[in-house]
């Protein structure tokens, strides 16, 4: 998906026979002369698709090459591992259980069984494969039967969405989108060369056909946004750097942006946008800008038909569309679980829900550090809600927050997130919330070790290869490491900010008051910390 780009403001028959228009309103004269029908001028406020394809060939081509190689390696290494094992077996039986002659008369008579070869035939050369059946003519049934058998797997919200618009055609482009994520999913899963190919072919195909898509009337339809933000989760399975799915996420900002509220009051659309909208906060947060989803209307008017579609999740998701505009700019394997308990859930979307609001607490409370250094206090709310312990290893609202507290909690819930049948919904559900997590280990520490272990296994078992992207070293510790740095908090005015350090004297606060900044994040904690959910949890059981 590309971005809004610069255009010609040139009449669309010019721009068609790539001659230079005069741009004479309403019709060009350069038409007139010509004696061709002018077809006007291009809507200004429209969308641009941006052709990448030489840019997408390239990095697809990238991507394939990585991928051979490494299954390659792989392959090779469990070959002589079988190999290995196999002839160790062999020997030990045939010493222990067979005499020398004994031996020969056996190998013998396993050569009698065989059926003579012709010549051609011991030469690897004029075998017949009439009664062989190729697999390539079944490989689309294949690869679509075991994507919607096992890649949403307690997570079924997904899937109607995701096959909107498909006419199981060529030249349809939700056709072409699936046919790429199932393809790359089942060659992942299954270490299988041809089908990630397809997956690729199939995937360059969907953009091609995506890009006719964005310049005709079919844009305002809704398999244009399921079409995008499918192929942003072929992304998240194709790449460890992430830079195409922030690509196709600013797509889905920019669709959703130029839309209305009203637009998604409908079921349907009301459960893509709910999908998408934690997304785009994840990418204004990345690029530390205001996210447009935080104006009222985007958070009432979308749920005015179906009030009942407002739960817990949608409530996180409100608050985590305020998040963006709290920030401010600044320059710049141990298998075993390190926790003895784990937690479990009646299903995955009470996981996936705490998970989430814990993710947004650790920015939340990071936030917090920078804007206010020592003095800092992770309790203020602006009343108690009093909640009823049940449970000893959850956290209620009144207790204190620290950060490995939260993050806790998190690497608590992986286990349950993760074993079946949720599989792959898991994995997916589970990204950014480890993403936010690994910020507060540091090197050395068996929590860091465990997450390092549950990204590679969310890449080789679950297929999204971006999650090794995310285990940057310079991102471990990073939550913890702010305690010990000098923070810069930049006022709103520009002015200079106050310099908070570890140990250092505590800032007056009269500054802090006067910091529109961190009124609004004052405002924004007092709100959140109100939200969390509770009750979720059936038990916790032994690791």
């Amino acid at each position: 998906m590309g971005c809004n780009g610069m255009r010609s403001g040139a009449c669309q028959t010019c721009r068609k026979r790539r001659v230079k228009c005069d741009l004479t309103e309403p019709a060009c004269q350069r038409c007139a002369k010509a004696k061709v029908q002018c077809e006007g001028y291009a809507n200004k406020g429209g969308l641009k698709f941006v052709d990448e394809k030489e840019k997408a060939e390239k990095r697809v081509k990238l991507k394939r090459e990585a991928y051979l190689q490494a299954i390659q390696v792989e392959d090779e290494r469990i070959r002589a591992r079988k190999q290995s094992t196999g002839n160790e077996a062999v020997v030990k039986m045939q010493s222990a259980n067979l005499s020398g002659v004994e031996r020969e008369t056996a190998d013998s008579a396993r050569d009698t069984a065989k059926p003579p070869l012709s010549r051609q035939n011991r030469h690897g050369v004029g075998v017949n494969h009439e009664n062989e059946l190729s697999v390539i003519a079944f490989q689309d049934n294949i690869h679509m039967s075991f994507l919607l058998s096992k890649f949403w797997t307690g997570a079924k919200m997904f899937t109607p969405w995701m096959m909107k618009g498909c006419r199981w055609n060529e030249n349809c482009t939700t056709t072409q989108t699936m046919k790429a994520l199932s393809g790359l999913y089942f060659g992942r899963i299954h270490r299988r060369k041809q089908s990630m190919d397809f997956g690729f072919q199939c995937y360059s195909k969907a953009l091609r056909l995506l890009s006719k898509d964005l310049v005709s009337t079919r844009t305002w339809e809704l398999p244009s946004l399921t079409n995008v933000l499918s192929l942003s989760v072929f992304e998240i399975m194709a790449s460890p750097s992430g830079q195409g799915f922030l690509q196709h996420e600013g797509g889905v900002a920019r669709l959703i942006q130029s839309s209305n509220p009203e637009r998604f009051q409908s079921q349907d659309e009301l459960a893509v946008f709910e999908y998408a909208r934690l997304a785009v906060a994840f990418g204004c947060a990345d690029l530390r800008i205001r996210c447009f989803l935080a104006e009222p209307e985007w958070i009432t008017i979308p749920w005015l038909k179906h009030p009942e579609a407002k739960d817990l999740k949608s409530l996180i998701y409100d608050s985590f569309c305020d998040f963006p505009g709290c920030c401010i700019t600044k320059p710049s394997q141990d298998p075993k679980s390190p926790f003895p308990t784990a937690f479990h859930f009646q299903n995955l979307p009470q996981a996936a829900g705490l998970a989430h609001y814990n993710t947004v607490l650790l920015v939340l409370l990071r936030a917090g550090r920078i804007l206010k250094g020592l003095c800092f206090s992770s309790t203020i709310c602006s009343e108690t809600i009093p909640v009823t312990r049940t449970n000893s290893g959850l956290l209620l609202p009144q207790d204190v927050k620290t950060l490995h507290g939260v993050a806790g909690e998190i690497l608590r819930s992986v286990e349950y997130c993760i074993s079946e049948p949720h599989t792959s919904g898991g994995y997916f559900q589970m990204l950014f919330p480890l993403r936010a997590a690994i910020e507060v280990y540091k090197d050395g520490c068996k929590e860091r070790k465990y997450l390092y272990k549950i990204f590679n296994e969310i890449a080789d078992n679950g297929g999204f290869e971006m999650s090794r992207g995310l285990t940057r070293a310079g991102l471990c510790g990073r939550m913890i490491e702010d305690e010990e740095s000098v923070t810069d908090v930049g006022k709103a005015d520009g002015t200079e900010g106050h310099l908070l350090r570890s140990g250092g004297e505590k800032p007056p606060e009269a500054a802090h008051a006067a910091n529109p900044m961190t009124a609004t994040y004052l405002n924004f904690s007092s709100r959140f910390m109100q939200k969390r959910p509770n009750g979720s949890l059936r038990s916790l059981i032994s690791t």
